[in-house]
């Protein structure tokens, strides 16, 4: 049987690839049940799932309202649980991997990376990191103007010459 550590990192993996704040148990416990981690009850959905969270196991784990006829939710916390203060050297991270180097001249000041990569249970998602907290609105216009370029690529690729 699977611990409830590498359950909560399980959902909390999903949760921050997917960007929500919270799931409800019982979509989090088809999560699990789907990738073979904690069988889910067919009778009472998310009643394995809720027995952890009840006894305290589940990281991020909470009751709305707090109240025995509340529904359990589990929140998304910091990279599944480290701190947002807590960081590796993108080395460590990217093992293996290599990019294209700047170009002379420039110096790294800050990095938005998005990651393919294989989930716990198989499936294959997109994570993203940053070195620190992005000025938003300055991400967003970088982003902005890459996807307008790889737009641009993808539609000179379909053209018929």
């Amino acid at each position: 049987m699977t611990s409830a550590d590498d359950i909560s990192d399980l959902i909390q993996e999903r949760l921050h690839r997917s960007g929500a704040k919270a799931v409800a148990a019982v979509e989090a416990a088809a999560w699990l049940d789907k990738a073979g981690v904690l069988k889910d009850s067919p009778s009472r959905p998310g009643k394995p799932l809720r027995e952890l969270l009840r006894a305290g196991q589940i990281r991020g784990g909470e009751q709305r309202p707090p109240s025995p006829n509340g529904r359990w939710f589990i929140t998304t916390l910091a990279a599944s649980g480290v701190s947002n203060d807590q960081q590796t050297p993108i080395g460590e991270v990217l093992d293996g991997l290599a990019i294209h180097p700047l170009a002379h001249g420039e110096h790294a000041l800050e990095a938005f990376i998005l990651i393919k990569v294989r989930e716990a249970d198989g499936d294959i998602g997109w994570s993203f990191r940053t070195t620190s907290a992005p000025n938003r609105e300055e991400l967003l216009g970088a982003l902005t103007v890459q996807v307008d370029l790889l737009r641009q690529e993808l539609r000179d690729d379909w053209r018929v010459d």
